[in-house]
């Protein structure tokens, strides 16, 4: 495991994700992804608690974060216009329970679309100007009405 953390370094503020902290409330910090991104407007929901994975997570934890999930998701639809999406929890690389949501746009190249936008290049990496954009108007779209 890496030493610290970084979900617990973003979640405590001490590590910043291209495009920032779209919102944080209930025990969950929704943030940009926080590494070159072939997809603007990639979230990852990170629960402050630190555990392994998200079946360590308490019932109502577990329940906030896929609330999350599922209002990410439309935000996506709605205010980026994704044709789609993904709802993703692999856990093998950061050993922090995390969830990963990744919209899906008309014009994704296929070899981009479902698990395959993981094993995205560095070519494939977005502009940041463009993945704070999505940034901005994810964070706008979650704000409290």
């Amino acid at each position: 495991m890496t030493t610290p953390c970084p979900a617990c370094e973003l979640v405590a503020g001490r590590r910043a994700p291209p495009g920032g902290v779209l919102a944080r409330a209930d025990g969950i910090v929704v943030h940009a992804v926080d590494a070159p991104t072939p997809v603007a407007g990639w979230v990852v929901l990170t629960p402050e608690v630190h555990v392994r994975a998200v079946h360590d997570l308490d019932a109502a934890t577990h329940a906030r974060l896929f609330a999350w999930a599922h209002r990410v998701a439309r935000a996506q639809r709605d205010a980026l216009g994704a044709a789609h999406g993904y709802v993703v929890v692999f856990g093998e690389v950061l050993l922090h329970a995390h969830v990963h949501v990744i919209p899906r746009y008309a014009d994704t190249p296929d070899r981009l679309r479902g698990p395959r936008v993981f094993q995205a290049g560095p070519d494939d990496a977005r502009p940041l100007a463009e993945v704070e954009a999505a940034a901005r108007t994810l964070r706008a779209a979650l704000a409290p009405a």
